[in-house]
């Protein structure tokens, strides 16, 4: 067989089988509702409120929060140690115990200067109130807050 016909064979098996692909792919897919030779409906409203932080308030936020980190991580890693120190004593409690154990697997992230903040976090809230000027953006980890608004943009 010369390589003309193999090739013309070739072609012809391949256009066969992708059109019948194709054609049983868009039977599946309009099935599925992605294809559809309707007209488009409306999108949907998206009642959702979006903010944006600004640039200089992101880098505001991910300064203070970094820090804030840090200073988190330093603590637990020092607790660590207290921890430890206890048992090595044989002075820690049940409880203590039970923390020794649970953040033990978590020092090198403490050393890092990455805190645990538990499974789902939860270390940093945005509070964002809008205005009529524009979003005033206060950020509170723990107990400690900061207003990264950038006033200057108003």
């Amino acid at each position: 067989m010369s390589f003309t016909k193999l090739a013309t064979y070739l072609k012809e098996f391949l256009e066969s089988n992708a059109l019948e692909f194709l054609e049983s792919m868009i039977e599946v897919l309009e099935a599925m509702g992605y294809v559809d030779d309707e007209e488009p409906e409306e999108e949907e409203e998206d009642n959702r409120i979006h903010f944006y932080l600004t640039e200089i308030e992101s880098q505001r936020a991910r300064e203070w929060i970094a820090q804030k980190e840090k200073e988190k991580a330093a603590q637990q890693l020092t607790k660590l140690k207290e921890l430890e120190e206890k048992k090595d004593k044989g002075e820690i409690t049940e409880q203590e115990q039970w923390i020794l154990n649970s953040w033990s697997s978590h020092r090198w992230q403490f050393e890092k200067g990455m805190p645990y903040n538990g499974a789902i976090g939860e270390a940093v809230t945005y509070k964002i109130s809008p205005t009529s000027l524009g979003e005033i953006v206060v950020l509170e980890y723990g107990d400690e807050r900061i207003d990264v608004t950038d006033y200057d943009c108003w």
